[in-house]
């Protein structure tokens, strides 16, 4: 395996997700892909033979905010959900199963920030668009 088909492998199942009729059921708004990296790492025992590629992803996964209608109108008040991460993580992990490599493995899921920005700024004009940034860290072999 080379380096650009390991992160072509993982291009290709994000852009399955992306495309897939039913994403904004469960990812709604979906994704943006910032990055994809891979790099060769060896085992140490056997340099020669048993060798995978490490992929380092990066995503913008939008926040989605709890839907407020305490003010007569429907405004976006934290917390936010965090639904379409997890559901985006899981169907990353089942798409692997079906990748045509031997072995592809979600090993590291980071979301940043720990907390979202709120929706509005003290002075009640909006936030701008926030977004969760995802680093994704999966094995291949």
């Amino acid at each position: 395996m080379t380096r650009d088909r390991a992160e072509a492998t993982v291009r290709v199942i994000l852009e399955t997700i992306d495309g897939h009729k039913w994403r904004d059921l469960h990812v709604p708004h979906g994704f943006a892909v910032d990055d994809i990296a891979a790099a060769e790492k060896t085992n140490p025992f056997a340099p020669n033979v048993l060798s995978h590629w490490r992929v380092t992803t990066r995503l913008d996964v939008p926040v989605l905010y709890t839907p407020d209608p305490s003010h007569g109108i429907l405004r976006a008040a934290l917390p936010a959900h965090r639904d379409n991460l997890d559901a985006l993580r899981t169907w990353i992990i089942a798409s692997a199963r079906a990748a045509p490599v031997r072995r592809f493995e979600l090993t590291d899921w980071r979301v940043s920030p720990d907390e979202p920005p709120a929706p509005y700024l003290p002075t009640g004009e909006p936030n701008g668009l926030a977004n969760w940034s995802v680093g994704a860290v999966t094995n291949i072999v």
